[in-house]
């Protein structure tokens, strides 16, 4: 395992500003974010601590990816694009070379490096390491529509228990926090059920009035999404139909 840790605070600009195309601070807040629902970093107080498995990570990567004037250089290249200077298949064409290159680069295992590997699995043996065997599996709510196996609950969301099945809900999501609802077990377990879920007091976040609309849960076996059809006040209620939170 990695034993250096670096400690950023929240308040710091950690990036600097000279640097040009490196995003907006709501950009770079969204990949904090990300980083620390995969488990890669975590906040302690005000600062952003990485974890073990974090750590790792950066051990494994080559330098060019972890490098921040990869990011400057692919932004300022779609800048270059948008003003019709370059071509999108010239900029994606230099994307694959550097891909295929560092495959090639990086193809064979470092010896300094493999025992971050076996601390890695015994994280995740221990339940320690994020992964799908590591995580603290929780009751079972329903079954999986790609697989029919047990979709168990877990802190972030609610996975399928199959470890080839990459099946998951999340728990923080844009569709669910724009309508200013918690996704809650018993909402997840209609979903997997029924296939769908009626609400007949959900609040506009546009106007403020209450809309009725069923939401259903869409699944091609690769992703997963969620889909809104308004409904008439005037019908009958669903039996699983539930009161906004």
């Amino acid at each position: 395992m990695i034993k250096n840790e670096t400690v950023i605070s929240i308040d710091d600009e950690f990036l600097p500003e000279t640097r040009s195309g490196l995003g907006t601070p709501a950009t770079r807040a969204g990949i904090i974010e990300k980083l620390i629902k995969s488990g890669f970093i975590e906040r302690q107080k005000k600062n952003l601590v990485p974890t073990a498995l974090g750590m790792n990570l950066v051990a494994v990567l080559p330098d060019e990816i972890k490098s921040p004037s990869l990011t400057a250089d692919w932004e300022q290249k779609l800048q270059l694009v948008q003003r019709g200077e370059l071509s999108d298949s010239e900029f994606m064409a230099g994307i694959e070379a550097l891909v295929s290159e560092l495959v090639s680069a990086n193809s064979a295992p470092i010896p300094a490096i493999m025992p971050v590997f076996a601390a890695m699995q015994n994280e995740r043996n221990n339940g320690t390491g994020g992964g799908k065997q590591g995580r603290k599996i929780g009751k079972t709510i329903g079954k999986c529509p790609r697989c029919t196996s047990d979709v168990t609950e877990a802190a972030q969301g609610f996975f399928c228990s199959s470890e080839s099945c990459k099946f998951v809900l999340w728990k923080d999501s844009r569709f669910w926090s724009a309508k200013e609802k918690t996704f809650s077990t018993q909402i997840a377990a209609a979903l997997l059920k029924d296939g769908h879920i009626s609400f007949f007091d959900l609040k506009s976040g546009k106007t403020g009035k209450n809309y009725a609309a069923t939401i259903f849960l869409v699944d091609d076996g690769s992703k997963t999404d969620f889909k809104m059809e308004f409904i008439n006040h005037a019908l009958k209620k669903p039996a699983n139909a539930l009161k906004a939170d």
